[in-house]
């Protein structure tokens, strides 16, 4: 018989969380919020809260604003909201947003959005619903 290799999705995502416990190591050479991450998946008006933020940000960026801008921004977000649903640190968001090297997001523009984004999930709380 054929075997095929099974992954359950709670095995995945627990490859994020070790890359988390590597990243608190190196705190001593980064900004206080480059080791954060989302205590929890987002709550949907959280989720909307940080969207909105975020592409402020990143519309101040791109001022020029055609079709393929806003398209470019809609793709970047999905890929932050992505990584932020994964467990990735902030830092590491904003390696990757760098990586990208998209108009819209130079090492600058990922950079507000890294500061953004870690002043956000300060705010979260870990239990949904709690303030």
């Amino acid at each position: 018989g054929i075997h095929l290799l099974h992954y359950k999705p709670s095995e995945l995502r627990t490859c994020g969380k070790n890359q988390l416990t590597n990243t608190v190591l190196t705190e001593s050479t980064m900004s206080l919020d480059d080791d954060l991450a989302a205590p929890r998946k987002l709550s949907e008006d959280e989720n909307t809260a940080l969207r909105s933020l975020l592409q402020k940000e990143l519309s101040v960026a791109s001022a020029t604003n055609d079709g393929s801008t806003e398209e470019d921004v809609a793709d970047l977000l999905d890929y932050t909201f992505a990584m932020i649903g994964n467990g990735k640190s902030v830092a590491y968001v904003v390696d990757e947003l760098v990586s990208m090297e998209m108009e819209i997001c130079d090492e600058v523009a990922a950079k507000r959005l890294g500061s953004k984004l870690g002043s956000f999930l300060k705010t979260i709380p870990s239990e949904p619903g709690a303030s």
